[in-house]
């Protein structure tokens, strides 16, 4: 027996594609073509037994036609394979369906304790507070979603449920004709969206949007039926699969890295090589990797270079700049820190042979400064990826000529890298424009799916990876009973450990906080975060040895170079494990141990949920931003507008207004052009002719320029 509706067959659905079976339930779902979608998960579900989504499909359907009782088991097995907020969130529905009102208000607020930023949560302790009859809990709810997403549906949806459970038909009518309004070709409402508005409109008498919405629902069906059929009769055959055998799953198949013992290097490179980095910076002898490294470098190839933190990456890309004949190395660099750190570390003989250029610089300096580089006055040139979208930085490095590329920090790349930079995704085309130069790109941080970021980006590159263990590391994890615990282990572990340690916490409060309580007891500390005017004088002194102990956000570690760093400390765990990495390698770059110390306590999971998920940007604020630049367009679709506006506009921080852009870019919404100053300096150069051209005199007479005025 076929289904009907989809006319496939039952047995073919095991045959569809992940995309293609997915397309085609969410269909029979969403319409409400039960026995068909019943028929699929009965032959589903035991061939993909571990695939909580099919688990969550039949536990909607049952709750759909009013059988919770029958769902309550089917979550119940999805929950014990996986939970997350959204299947906490059907059960607590299921309970609510089924009358169990204070089974589902548990859920409910224990998702608001551990998810205090969800919307979803809040929504969900809505629907149970107006269950329970408490208006005015509901109402607080639904005003909380509001507060944390304001063009939230969501929002205003529960806002016409609690107004219509007051009997109050004139404000519940406001809020449904708003969530109306809200849709638009971009962004139209979801079919069930559209159903509770039916419904309501339907019990408040207005028969006329109630037709609309009927028309509106046959034409989506129409069209989506229309859309699914040829999807699937558009796939290509495919044997069905059978049931897999009971076998214990192996291990997915290792992503192995081409290690530097196969990187050849001949007898003369290595002479050439070793002599150089004698002669230039003093070294009697190179750590693992620089020298194969350098070689490719000197050879022209594209490079990703991933060596461990404290493996010497700055050395591969410095010693062929100087060995060059000419040219200019163009080192893009995240941090001014780190850039200044670089240059200050280079020999006192060959340190005037490098320079920056970055915001520190005023208009005259960076005016002379870009003059000496065109004139090929540098070898080494580092800047932040910001620049490579001003046309007169890349002007003049056309002039001097670039012989090579260099991507420091190249996880920065990736919109999976702990440290995502958005200006970093423009270096492909600079690259193109500066004449196609070789390439060396380099991290200590490069997972699988980081590397394929960098690589997709950046282009095909010669990947070499040196060992990224650290012996001399020796890493700790104390799991705490609560914050007040670990505050004590932290002062007994910083007044027994010697030398010098960096405690990284998650907040600037928390930072203050731990640097008081260190220096009540004893202990030299200081504070850092992006937040105090003073940030050089306390680096300067953690540098320095005046304060042992430096208590600090992520902000400070980026262009530290301090070899003798005894131990780190993390307070909270960071968000990922690159970032411990990273974090953590900053101790014992001198070869001697060093401690690296990871306290947790219970509470820490649900801070680190609730800070990634303020972090990720909504589909909505997507949308918002693109709405916000189309508004700013010419007849033409061009906009210009500073990044500073758009943050106005949106009410939103540069980074995720920044964020925002090169995720519509990459998705092909809009395309980014060069920079545009907001002054320019212009000087004409014409005849004492009165007879101007007349684009000349326009101009002339737009700026009130006189005759014989100087420019």
């Amino acid at each position: 027996m076929g289904l009907t509706v989809l006319e496939l067959a039952r047995d073919q659905v095991l045959g569809l594609t992940g995309s293609q079976r997915s397309r085609a339930l969410s269909f029979l779902l969403r319409w409400e073509h039960f026995d068909d979608l019943h028929a699929c998960l009965d032959l589903l579900i035991p061939t993909y037994p571990h695939l909580v989504s099919l688990l969550d499909l039949r536990a909607r359907a049952l709750l759909a036609q009013g059988r919770a009782d029958d769902a309550l088991p089917v979550m119940e097995e999805r929950l014990a394979l996986r939970s997350s907020i959204t299947a906490q969130a059907l059960l607590a529905r299921l309970h609510l369906a089924g009358g169990d009102v204070e089974a589902a208000r548990r859920i409910a607020c224990a998702l608001v304790e551990e998810n205090e930023e969800s919307v979803t949560a809040w929504g969900l302790l809505g629907e149970v507070e107006l269950a329970r009859d408490d208006a005015d809990a509901a109402l607080s709810a639904y005003r909380r979603m509001g507060e944390l997403n304001p063009q939230g549906r969501a929002y205003l949806l529960g806002m016409v449920a609690l107004y219509q459970a007051r009997d109050d038909r004139v404000t519940a009518s406001g809020y449904a004709v708003r969530l109306l309004r809200t849709a638009d070709a971009e962004t139209p409402l979801s079919v069930s969206y559209l159903r509770r508005l039916r419904d309501y409109f339907r019990v408040s008498g207005e028969e006329t949007r109630v037709a609309d919405l009927e028309a509106e629902l046959a034409r989506r069906y129409a069209e989506e039926l229309a859309r699914v059929r040829s999807a699937l009769s558009l796939a290509p055959e495919r044997k069905a699969v059978s049931r897999p055998a009971e076998k214990e799953a192996g291990p997915p198949p290792a992503d192995f890295l081409p290690t530097i013992d196969q990187v050849e290097v001949s007898e003369e490179e290595r002479a050439l090589i070793t002599a150089s980095a004698r002669r230039l910076f003093g070294f009697e002898e190179l750590l693992p990797g620089q020298l194969e490294t350098v070689a490719c470098v000197l050879r022209g190839e594209d490079v990703l270079t991933v060596l461990p933190t404290g493996g010497g990456k700055s050395l591969c890309y410095q010693l062929p700049a100087l060995l060059a004949e000419q040219g200019t190395t163009l080192v893009i660099s995240p941090l001014i820190a780190l850039m200044k750190d670089q240059v200050d570390s280079l020999p006192a003989g060959v340190r005037g042979r490098a320079t920056t250029i970055n915001s520190s610089l005023d208009r005259d300096a960076l005016r002379r400064r870009l003059e000496q580089v065109a004139d090929g006055g540098y070898r080494l040139l580092y800047a932040a990826p910001e620049r490579l979208r001003q046309p007169p930085f890349l002007h003049a490095l056309r002039c001097a000529g670039v012989n090579r590329l260099v991507i420091d920090e190249a996880h920065c790349v990736s919109v999976w890298g702990h440290d995502f930079r958005p200006d970093y995704l423009t270096i492909g085309q600079a690259r193109q424009l500066l004449g196609g130069p070789p390439l060396l790109a380099m991290t200590a941080t490069a997972p699988p799916r980081v590397r394929h970021d960098v690589l997709q980006h950046l282009g095909d590159l010669r990947v070499i990876a040196g060992d990224m263990t650290r012996p001399n590391l020796r890493l700790e994890v104390l799991r705490a009973r609560s914050a007040d615990d670990k505050l004590a282990h932290l002062l007994a572990f910083c007044r027994t450990e010697r030398g010098s340690g960096i405690v990284y916490a998650a907040t600037r409060a928390r930072c203050e906080e731990l640097a008081a309580l260190l220096r009540r007891h004893g202990v030299k500390a200081v504070h850092y975060h992006a937040g105090i005017p003073d940030r050089d004088r306390v680096q300067d002194e953690f540098m320095a040895g005046h304060a042992r102990v430096v208590v600090a956000t992520v902000a400070f570690g980026l262009g530290i170079d301090k070899p003798d760093i005894r131990f780190i400390v993390h307070f909270a765990p960071p968000p990922s494990l690159e970032a411990y990495y990273q974090e953590a390698g900053r101790a014992g770059r001198d070869g001697l141990p060093a401690r690296c110390l990871l306290m947790y306590a219970p509470a820490d999971r649900a801070v680190l949920t609730r800070r990634s998920r303020r972090d990720a940007l909504s589909i909505q604020f997507l949308r918002e931003v693109y709405r916000t630049v189309k508004r700013r367009a010419d007849d033409e679709g061009r906009v210009r507008a500073a990044v500073e506006d758009l943050e106005r506009d949106l009410q939103a921080d540069s980074t995720r207004v920044r964020v925002a852009l090169s995720m519509l870019e990459k998705a092909d919404l809009l395309q980014r052009g060069p920079d545009l100053p907001r002054a320019a300096v212009v000087c004409l150069n014409v005849s004492q002719d009165a007879n101007l051209p007349p684009d000349v005199a326009d101009f002339c007479r737009a700026a009130r320029l006189r005759t014989g005025q100087p420019l």
